[in-house]
C-alpha cells in the first residue's frame, strides 16, 4: 500500500514532533544534572551572612543596589535551548521580541518563547490534520493543509494578543500610580533635595511598578549615565504617553530652567484629570463595546449550536457539506475575515484617544 501526500506530510510532522520532544527531554536532563551557578552563589551568600557579624556588613546605598541587581539576576530566566539561543542572538527581530517581552514584563527568554510557540503550532497542525484525515477523508489535500495551517496560526496570534494585553495592563498600572509618584517627588524637591536623590527616595517609597523603573533610572545615573540617557531608556522600557510628557517636561526644564517641583505638581494634576476623563469616556462607550463583543460572538455561537443539535439528532453536522467542498471552505474563510474586519472596525470607532 502506497502512502499519499497527506500521509507523508503527517508522518514527517510526527517524526519532527517526536525528535523535538526527545531533544527537549535530553536538554532538561543535562541542565538538571549540572549545578547552576546561581545556586552556588546563593549558598556562598548564605554562608557569608552566617559568618559575618551584622555590624560588619556593608551598609548604605551600594549594598541595596547589589541586592537589587542580585534579585533581578535570580528572576532572569535561562534559555531552554542554549544552542538555538546563541544562533539567534544578535538578530534584529529577536532584539525586537526581547523589547516587547520587557515592555509586557514577561519573565521569559525570547528563544524559549519562540521554540514554545513553534512547538505548539506544530502540535496543533498535526492534531488538526489527523482529525481531518479521520473525519473528512474525501476532501482534497490542499483544503486540509490550508485548514490545518489556519488552525495552527491561532497559537502565534493568541500569544500576540496576550502580549498586547499584558503591555496595556502594565502601562495602565504605570499611569495610575504616576500622579501620586510625581506629587511625592514634588514634595521631596521642595525640601531642598536634588533630583537624583529624589529618584532614590521615590524608588524606595513610591508605588509599584513605577518605583522599580525609577530605581533602574537611579542606578544608571549612579554608574555614570547622564539624565537624558537614563530617561530615554526609561521611555524605551515604558512607552507610556503620560510618562513621555513628564520626561519631556524634565528635559525642557534642564534647558530653560524653572522650578522642577512646580512642574511635577502641574503634571500630576494634569495626568490625574486625563485619567479621570479617559475613565468617563470608557464608561460612556461601554454599551457599544459590549454590543460589539456580543455581535462578534453571536454568529460563532449559533453555528456551533446548530452543528451540535444536528449532529445529535441526525448523526451529521450541519456544516459538514461546507467542510467537504473547497467552495465551502472558502466561504467559511471569507465569513471569518468579514467578521474579524467588522469587529476591528467597531473597535476603532469606539477607541478612546488619550
Amino acid at each position: 500500500m502506497t502512502l499519499g501526500g497527506m500521509e507523508l506530510l503527517l508522518l514527517g510532522t510526527v517524526l519532527l514532533w517526536m525528535a523535538t520532544v526527545v531533544w527537549s527531554l535530553y536538554r532538561f536532563w543535562t541542565t538538571a544534572s549540572q549545578v547552576p551557578e546561581a545556586r552556588v552563589r546563593r549558598a556562598l551568600q548564605a554562608e557569608e551572612e552566617v559568618e559575618v557579624p551584622p555590624r560588619s556588613r556593608p551598609l548604605g546605598r551600594f549594598s541595596s543596589l547589589d541586592e537589587e541587581w542580585e534579585k533581578q539576576e535570580r528572576q532572569a530566566s535561562q534559555p531552554l535551548l542554549p544552542t538555538v539561543s546563541r544562533f539567534l542572538e544578535g538578530r534584529k527581530w529577536m532584539t525586537a521580541l526581547a523589547v516587547q517581552l520587557q515592555r509586557a514584563r514577561l519573565k521569559v527568554e525570547p528563544t524559549t518563547l519562540l521554540v514554545t510557540v513553534i512547538f505548539g503550532s506544530v502540535i496543533l497542525f498535526t492534531l488538526t490534520a489527523i482529525l481531518l484525515s479521520i473525519y473528512d477523508p474525501v476532501s482534497g489535500i490542499f483544503s486540509r493543509v490550508l485548514f490545518a495551517g489556519a488552525v495552527a496560526a491561532s497559537v502565534p496570534l493568541g500569544f500576540f494578543f496576550y502580549l498586547r494585553i499584558a503591555q496595556r495592563q502594565f502601562l495602565r498600572s504605570i499611569d495610575l500610580v504616576l500622579p501620586d509618584t510625581l506629587a511625592l517627588m514634588a514634595n521631596i524637591l521642595r525640601s531642598g533635595i536634588g533630583f537624583q536623590q529624589a529618584l532614590e527616595i521615590a524608588s524606595q517609597e513610591g508605588l509599584s511598578p513605577l518605583r522599580e523603573e525609577l530605581g533602574q533610572v537611579f542606578r544608571e545615573m549612579s554608574v555614570g549615565a547622564t539624565m537624558e540617557e537614563a530617561l530615554e531608556k526609561l521611555l524605551q522600557r515604558v512607552p507610556s504617553q503620560e510618562l513621555g510628557l513628564v520626561v519631556t517636561a524634565v528635559l525642557v526644564q534642564r534647558e530653560v530652567g524653572g522650578s522642577l517641583a512646580k512642574i511635577f505638581e502641574t503634571a500630576s494634576n494634569t495626568i490625574r484629570a486625563r485619567l479621570r476623563l479617559n475613565d468617563e469616556m470608557k464608561a460612556l462607550t461601554a454599551p457599544g463595546r459590549f454590543s460589539a463583543a456580543f455581535l462578534t460572538a453571536l454568529p460563532i455561537f449559533v453555528v456551533a449550536a446548530v452543528n451540535f443539535v444536528t449532529y445529535q439528532m441526525g448523526g451529521d453536522a450541519w456544516s459538514t457539506p461546507m467542510l467537504r467542498h473547497p467552495l465551502g471552505l472558502w466561504a467559511i474563510a471569507l465569513s471569518l475575515l468579514l467578521l474579524g474586519g467588522g469587529a476591528y472596525w467597531i473597535s476603532l470607532v469606539l477607541k478612546v484617544e488619550g
